[in-house]
């Protein structure tokens, strides 16, 4: 009888975990020590003898939470050693998501969950131009999450270095603050999360120019029609109260030039003031509104909802602006640029400032649509800009894209085209995990994904970005004055 316990109470032990295992385990260490375009390997703080590893792998974050696992998308062989690999992977700009799961016997611990890049091909083709005495830099290559431009004083990049990042799919850069008459060299790697590719070869430029500071503002103040109706967020409040509160946001910031989107509506009656004329009226005579539409009080006028406004003060208007076709919709009328020459008053610093409104209505041929708008934008104002003399261009407005959508038509059009991107390629941000598009909630949707976007054309540099949000606790102050928050950019025109 005492041998038959015995017996049992040995067969029972062999089922409970070792020691060893039953003491807190903790999985501890984990990195990437390598990473190719489709593959990656990992290593963790050995847990002892007799433990087995796995990773579990998939750009799909929920893919890898505990209860998901056994259908992971990407799963490792087993290894014996706290070193694992797991190839097989499709090259993508996306994070791709991992942890670590350890066995032994039927005892398992699991990690926390990690993202690593794939690499990334080294770019092509680093080209550098001058424009306007600025240096202005472009590349090419595969896709990649973002890119690292480095800047030196000499070819071993050992004196004088600055690194600029770019976060996006951007491949043109136009440094800024350098110093007329000295020689620089620069290089490019991209970059997917914290995964680098090897550096181009590097090129070297003098620049010779001088270059005027500007801040820049887009704002879509949503059309007075919208007073009353229901945003997804909220009711929107009255233009009487709004107009106010968009003022404040406007002198809060003190840009140099506005581009102003929406701003037709009459606010009393036909041919009575525009909504821009309203709000130029608040700022106290601050900013002037360029001639760029037939006015109401002149025969035969036009609105656009486009407008441009400029500091007095700093800037003056070059002659009169104007608007350009950019493309018929299908619902019947076309969607217009609007433009004005500028010449700073101190320094005579010139350049072509053009604002736009892009189709709204989402999907795929949206997006095209989009696309073309957009090509058709900087096909004409390239021209103007060329006939002009070659004048520095920046193009600001709500273009109804980023980057989530389908096809990002009009990031695919400036990038063509060597225009950047101040979401991508400024060095320093505010606010910049908000959506520009609020949609009247009183606490602002914070995805990053940007509508209404700041391009600048090669020899502009883009310092800075930001959003103008009035905030207490994460939620709006007062009255909301738009659907759309004013996006504001620092930058620097060569002349």
């Amino acid at each position: 009888m005492v041998s038959t316990v015995l017996a049992a109470l040995i067969a029972a032990s062999a089922l409970v975990a070792p020691p060893e295992a039953r003491a807190a385990v903790v999985i501890s260490g984990v990195k990437v020590t390598a990473a190719t375009s489709t593959s990656f390997t990992v290593t963790l703080d050995s847990l002892g003898s007799g433990w087995t590893y796995r990773v579990y792998a998939s750009t799909n974050r929920p893919d890898i939470y505990v209860d998901n696992l056994p259908t992971a998308p990407h799963i490792s062989s087993l290894a014996r050693t706290p070193r694992i690999g797991l190839s097989g992977l499709r090259y993508t700009t996306k994070p791709v998501w991992y942890r670590v799961q350890a066995r032994k016997g039927t005892y398992r611990r699991t990690s926390e969950i990690f993202s690593v890049g794939l690499k990334p091909a080294t770019p092509t083709a680093l080209t550098v131009t001058g424009v306007k005495g600025a240096v202005s830099l472009s590349w090419g290559g595969g896709a990649a999450s973002g890119a690292e431009v480095q800047q030196a004083t000499n070819s071993a990049f050992a004196a004088g270095l600055r690194t600029y990042r770019i976060q996006g799919a951007g491949r043109q850069l136009t440094p800024v603050r350098l110093v007329s008459g000295t020689r620089y060299w620069f290089r490019v790697r991209s970059v997917n999360v914290s995964t680098r590719s090897g550096f181009t070869a590097a090129v070297s430029a003098i620049p010779s120019g001088r270059a005027q500071e500007v801040r820049v503002m887009t704002y879509n103040i949503l059309t007075l029609t919208s007073d009353g109706t229901r945003a997804a967020g909220g009711v929107i409040s009255p233009w009487s109260q709004r107009r106010t509160a968009a003022a404040s946001y406007i002198n809060q910031v003190n840009p140099d030039l506005i581009g102003i989107q929406e701003g037709a509506s009459w606010t009393g009656a036909v041919r009575g003031p525009r909504q821009v004329d309203d709000l130029v009226q608040v700022l106290g005579g601050t900013y002037g509104l360029a001639m760029t539409e037939t006015p109401p009080s002149q025969p035969g006028y036009f609105r656009v909802g486009n407008y441009v406004l400029y500091k007095k003060a700093a800037w003056s208007p070059v002659g009169n602006g104007g608007r350009w076709d950019i493309g018929t919709l299908p619902e019947g009328g076309s969607r217009y640029g609007t433009y004005q020459v500028l010449r700073h008053r101190s320094s005579g610093a010139w350049m072509l400032f053009v604002t736009t409104h892009l189709y709204t209505p989402g999907g795929l041929a949206g997006d095209r649509l989009r696309q073309q708008q957009t090509e058709s934008l900087i096909a004409q104002s390239r021209a103007y800009a060329a006939a002009q003399g070659g004048l520095p261009i920046v193009y600001a407005g709500d273009f109804n894209s980023h980057e989530l959508h389908a096809l990002d038509g009009p990031a695919v059009a400036m990038g063509r085209a060597k225009v950047a991107d101040g979401f991508e390629v400024s060095q320093t941000f505010a606010n910049r995990q908000y959506n520009s598009a609020n949609q009247y909630y009183r606490t602002p949707p914070a995805y990053s994904d940007n509508v209404d976007h700041i391009f600048a054309g090669p020899g502009i540099g883009m310092r800075a970005w930001s959003q103008v949000l009035q905030l207490s606790a994460g939620t709006f102050r007062g009255v909301i004055p738009s659907d759309h928050n004013p996006v504001l950019a620092d930058l620097t025109v060569p002349y």
